[in-house]
């Protein structure tokens, strides 16, 4: 035996002599071994390789499908909240609206007692205080003519005072 790896690639040594002819192995046929008792074979493991990622395959593409259909199960649910909800507000805009209109032109319909009002009351306002200034006026000639009746020393002092109250009332 040759230590050398060339020597060892070899299958059949060169002392060896050959095979029978091929015409006397017909006639011997081996029989099969039996399936149940040997292993199997690489062909077999990777059968099963196979299989068994054709199966994850199926099932991560079932599983995908599933996911797919309950996100859209659950936005769609959504999205029809959304659609009854923006619905609803629309309805009630367009109430709204129809609403602001005709009180709109309510409005501009009474636009002159609107005026009329204030006016009225800058008139009101005016004449209070006309009449606040015609009070002040009168307190301030009354007390000069107090003033000069009493630089007088007049006895008619107090019949002033006496018209001033009656002119009043």
């Amino acid at each position: 035996m040759s230590y050398f790896w060339k020597d060892m690639a070899r299958q059949t040594p060169k002392d060896k002599a050959p095979k029978a002819p091929k015409a006397a192995a017909a006639d011997t046929e081996k029989p099969l071994p039996d399936p149940s008792t040997q292993r199997p074979g690489t062909s077999g493991t990777e059968a099963v390789l196979v299989s068994n990622r054709r199966q994850a395959s199926e099932t991560y593409l079932a599983a995908q499908k599933a996911e797919r259909s309950y996100k859209t199960k659950k936005r769609s649910a959504l999205a029809q909240a959304n659609y009854s909800e923006a619905k609803d507000h629309f309805r009630q805009a367009a109430h709204h609206f129809k609403t602001s209109i005709a009180l709109s032109f309510g409005v501009v319909k009474s636009t002159p007692y609107l005026v009329n009002q204030k006016l009225e009351r800058q008139r009101d306002k005016a004449a209070e205080k006309r009449r606040l200034q015609a009070i002040e006026r009168r307190k301030r000639l009354e007390a000069q003519l107090a003033k000069e009746n009493a630089a007088r020393g007049s006895i008619d002092a107090p019949d002033a005072d006496e018209d001033a109250e009656e002119a009043e009332a």
